[in-house]
């Protein structure tokens, strides 16, 4: 090309290079303007079209082209891009193909190869680094825009360079002249670059107490590993296997190979493997590596993640710092765990999966550390083919889930949602023998687990234990499903693993028409149902979520593999009702109860107590808790109280109240002021009732203010002084009201608000 044509074609790089030679005024401006990213993918394109030229032939070509991807990974993998870089390349990366890959190398060689397929994942988990990186751009926005609002005339904004060339873009789109003011560096000092890609990658220094990585702004996988000075996982592992592979020499027969990675040590640079008979055509081979590696922050998988406990889980996680892999099957399953949770997940937390798809399955329980089986199915008709699915379900998927786990992750930590119901049948003899014989079905027709069609399998296999042994009589297929679980669960290979039988869920959040829920709607909406006598112990949604999480998060699971998730608290339906009835005087709904009163399955809460490390919600707080919950939804029209704007948060202490406004992802326009208390002049000496008439006033003029300057806020979250009795009313209210014991209802104070 002549240096004219070049110019046309790849303008950016040709300011850069003059820059060099000519010293120019006008060059310079235009050095200065030049956008980073352009440049970064001129250097691209100029890199495809020099292979074009020159490269003979595709075979070359594509050498260059995964050699290109494999440095761009490498750089990625050492968080060494910068934004524009990314920018330009992360669709080069984006299109990297393991299986592609190994096919190239499988066509070169002749010989086969076998890869990890854990690669992909840990490309897309660098990339989402990068991509939470720029999210935060859009919080630098924000603020900049707000400062264009406001009466000031200057500003300093102090932030990483990463950000500087979005930086410098908003702020030329919105008009403001700008200077930049940076360090200058002589030379880097490999200490403090240590110090910074532990920070960002593992999220704490050596010296201090270790937690698990927020995924908000740290990056899993392997920028974890090159942070701590380890060998990068993809390069050791593809070597070792490489270099066993290649000691086969002619001899390199698939199976061979298969059975080789699956025990596949990648802490070892080689295995020896002694060489097979016979020979067949070389293939490239994918498999999920068996487990995550020590130290790395933990991917929390959870079936069910759309129903009440599974949505209330994932919330719980998430906030823990945890990446999510909820698995939905749907993306109806998406907006069903917002519904619940009342807050999304990212994008890509959202694993859409049935639980009998065997490769997405296999792939979830390979990248989780823990792994929730959640998900069921509880209401179908009692028709034979109802009852068989629904034993199916419960029962025969969650031996595969527990086969893939012993297969793909034998050190997964697996979590198994029974129910309180199998605790009236698991020592009935008859019950017993069935579970043994369904088993010993399951055991002589294993290869069925491995079959291409695996839902058609699973009928088939169905079909088999329902011919040699009907399901026994009186006895629902939902809980018989359960035991089998639990029962082939206690068998299995697997390290750890428990299995919890948790009793009747209640509370926020619970939207799948349970008890409770039946009829807190009923009360409230002038209907009047029909309901079974019987009485059940009954557990807060939340207390039943943090010992799940402590069953995932604590260093050891209990000593027992089958616990129970119950409160102690028995309670029959007709007392529910009367505190329903209590906590809504306004409604007329009613219930009328038939048959016999069944009673409770006997279950222990000392386990779950010991774990859960306080005492269970009391009944009364949590069902006041629904009923709230209840009006909300229905007073909104809405599947549950969801927030559509950024929500004021409030915490009113004795002494000083501070309010913010949070859009999801920060806090923004902060205030602290005192507290109007009874020690304050204008409510000294007054009655109660006039006291809290002044502290609610004063509040409220803050919250117009607030509402004047942020009119897109539509919801309150407030936290209050005071310790919370059994019945959910605040006693010894002192802090604020004065020295004596005060006992003050949320349901008057909610009404004076």
């Amino acid at each position: 090309r002549s240096a004219r044509q070049f110019a046309k074609e790849y303008p950016a790089i040709s300011i850069l290079l003059m820059a060099q030679t000519i010293r120019d005024q006008e060059l310079i401006k235009q050095l200065n303007t030049l956008d980073y990213r352009v440049i970064f993918e001129e250097i691209l394109q100029l890199e495809q079209d020099i292979s074009s030229t020159f490269l003979q032939n595709e075979r070359e070509r594509d050498i260059f082209a995964y050699y290109q991807g494999l440095n761009l990974l490498k750089r990625l993998n050492r968080i060494a891009l910068t934004q524009a870089e990314y920018e330009a390349a992360k669709e080069v990366l984006r299109q990297l193909d393991t299986q592609k890959l190994a096919d190239f190398i499988v066509s070169l060689t002749n010989k086969s190869l076998a890869l990890s397929k854990e690669w992909e994942q840990h490309i897309k988990d660098a990339i989402r680094f990068y991509d939470v990186a720029q999210k935060r751009d859009g919080t630098i926005d924000r603020y900049i825009r707000a400062f264009q609002e406001s009466k000031e005339e200057a500003a300093i904004l102090v932030f990483g360079g990463f950000h500087a060339s979005a930086i410098k873009d908003m702020l030329s789109e919105q008009g403001f002249s700008y200077a930049v003011i940076s360090p200058r560096i002589t030379a880097i000092n490999r200490r403090h670059q240590d110090y910074y890609k532990q920070l960002m990658s593992v999220g704490h220094y050596s010296f201090e107490t270790p937690f698990f990585a927020a995924r908000a702004n740290r990056a899993p996988g392997y920028p974890y590993l090159a942070a701590t000075g380890k060998e990068v996982f993809v390069r050791s592992e593809l070597r070792a296997i490489a270099s066993s592979i290649e000691d086969l020499g002619e001899h390199s027969d698939p199976l061979l190979i298969e059975r080789h990675l699956v025990g596949f040590n990648s802490a070892q640079a080689v295995q020896t493997v002694s060489a097979a008979t016979g020979t067949s055509k070389p293939r490239s081979e994918m498999r999920m590596a068996p487990s995550f590696s020590e130290g790395k922050p933990p991917s929390v998988g959870i079936t069910g993640a759309s129903g009440d406990l599974g949505a209330m889980l994932g919330r719980y996680v998430d906030s823990k710092g945890h990446f999510v892999r909820a698995v939905v099957r749907s993306d109806t399953g998406k907006q069903k765990y917002k519904d619940r949770a009342l807050r999304g997940l990212p994008d890509d937390s959202f694993q859409l999966a049935d639980i009998f798809d065997r490769e997405k399955m296999a792939r979830e329980i390979s990248a989780s550390r823990v792994f929730y089986h959640l998900a069921a199915l509880v209401g179908l008709g009692k028709d034979p083919k109802s009852f068989a699915e629904n034993f199916k379900v419960n029962g025969l998927a969650a031996v595969g889930l527990v086969k893939l786990a012993e297969e793909n992750n034998p050190g997964v930590r697996f979590i198994f949602a029974s129910t309180q119901r199998v605790c009236g049948i698991d020592q009935l003899p008859e019950i017993q023998r069935w579970i043994d014989g369904a088993l010993a079905i399951i055991d002589e027709n294993a290869g069925l687990f491995h079959e291409r069609d695996y839902p058609g399998a699973m009928d088939r296999l169905m079909d088999m234990i329902l011919t040699k042994q009907p399901f026994p009589e009186g006895v629902y297929p939902y809980e018989l499903g359960k035991l089998l679980a639990e029962r082939y669960l206690e068998r299995s290979k697997l390290k750890q693993f428990v299995s919890v039988r948790i009793s009747s869920l209640y509370g926020p959040g619970n939207l799948s028409g349970r008890k409770v829920q039946r009829m807190i709607e009923a009360r409230l909406t002038g209907k009047t149902i029909r309901e079974q006598r019987e009485t059940r112990d009954y557990i807060n949604t939340q207390d039943a979520v943090e010992i799940l999480y402590q069953l995932g998060a604590r260093e050891e699971l209990p000593a027992e593999h089958v616990i129970d998730l119950a409160s102690g608290e028995d309670v029959s339906g007709e007392d529910i009702w009367k505190i329903i009835e209590k906590h809504t005087p306004e409604a007329n709904g009613k219930t009328e109860w038939k048959g016999e009163p069944v009673p409770a399955n006997v279950q222990s809460n000392k386990i779950g107590r010991d774990i859960l490390g306080r005492d269970f919600t009391h009944i009364e707080t949590g069902v006041r808790n629904q009923i709230d919950e209840a009006r909300r939804r229905l007073a909104t029209g809405e599947p549950t109280f969801t927030r559509k704007g950024p929500v004021l948060v409030i915490d009113a202490g004795g002494t000083s109240t501070r309010m913010a406004v949070w859009d999801g992802e920060n806090l923004t326009d902060q205030i602290k002021f005192p507290t109007v208390n009874y020690a304050s002049a204008e409510a000294q000496g007054k009655p109660i009732d006039q006291m809290q008439e002044i502290w609610l006033e004063s509040l409220m003029q803050k919250i117009r203010e607030y509402r004047t300057r942020h009119p897109r806020v539509q919801s309150i979250s407030m936290g209050f002084a005071g310790p919370v009795g059994e019945e959910g009313d605040l006693t010894e209210s002192a802090v604020i009201w004065g020295p004596e014991a005060h006992k003050v209802s949320n349901a008057t104070l909610q009404k004076k608000w």
